[in-house]
């Protein structure tokens, strides 16, 4: 018996030795994305990894292919405080992401058209989340060989709690819009929301759109209302 409890109690400090490594050096973060390289069930290649997980670390040129997927990452930061997770807390300090492709061979026509109901689930948070800042720069999604989205900014602040995510900023760019939006949406039963903003629209040759948005009542069944103030006025409004 005294020989097994001394094997487990060596066996624990090997993995907390290891995890230590892999955790707080550089050279343990290039052991675990090299690991993660040769057991991906798709071509998995990073080309540039700096930096330490216990704090702020980096990727460069992160390649990724399946038999119908391929994403492409110019570069990848990530900057968190680990040590908050004593008090529950999740707190990712900056995350950026520049240059993302993203493609795939199914065509939205491979889609089932029949309408199927949504179920949204019953979430708690296990920690409370603080996103100080998420920017995500140049991002291309194509699919079946045709380009579906391009969006030039994507800017992100929010916190959340066991049952409430709070969007402290929602902000999207392309070349043609603008969208700002900040609100609160539940996370238990029919997800309750309350998001409102501001939106523009440039056309080529004729003035720019402008206006508000409002999202209301539930994820199950928003309630929408998109209103125009420049040039014109105009309200729309209906469900989702």
């Amino acid at each position: 018996m005294k020989k097994i409890l001394i094997g487990a109690a060596g066996i624990l400090v090997v993995v907390i030795l290891v995890l230590s490594y892999v955790v707080s050096t550089e050279s343990g973060l290039v052991l675990l994305v090299r690991s993660l390289e040769k057991i991906s069930m798709g071509n998995l290649h990073v080309s540039e990894i700096e930096g330490k997980i216990i704090k702020k670390f980096s990727f460069g040129k992160l390649y990724y292919e399946s038999s119908d997927t391929l994403l492409k990452i110019n570069h990848f930061e990530f900057y968190w405080k680990p040590a908050e997770l004593r008090q529950r807390n999740l707190h990712v300090v900056s995350c950026v992401i520049e240059d993302v492709e993203y493609s795939s061979d199914a065509g939205l026509d491979d889609q089932s058209e029949e309408k199927t109901t949504v179920s949204l689930p019953h979430l708690k948070l296990p920690l409370n989340l603080l996103l100080d800042d998420l920017r995500v720069r140049n991002v291309q999604i194509i699919s079946a060989e045709e380009t579906v989205a391009e969006i030039d900014r994507i800017d992100l602040q929010m916190a959340g709690g066991a049952a409430l995510l709070q969007l402290n900023t929602v902000y999207l760019q392309g070349d043609q819009y603008e969208l700002s939006l900040s609100g609160n949406v539940g996370l238990n039963d029919d997800w309750p929301v309350d998001i409102g903003g501001k939106w523009r629209y440039l056309i080529e040759g004729a003035p720019d759109l402008q206006g508000t948005l409002g999202i209301v009542d539930s994820l199950q069944d928003a309630g929408v209302e998109i209103v125009l103030d420049t040039p014109y006025n105009a309200r729309l409004s209906g469900r989702m």
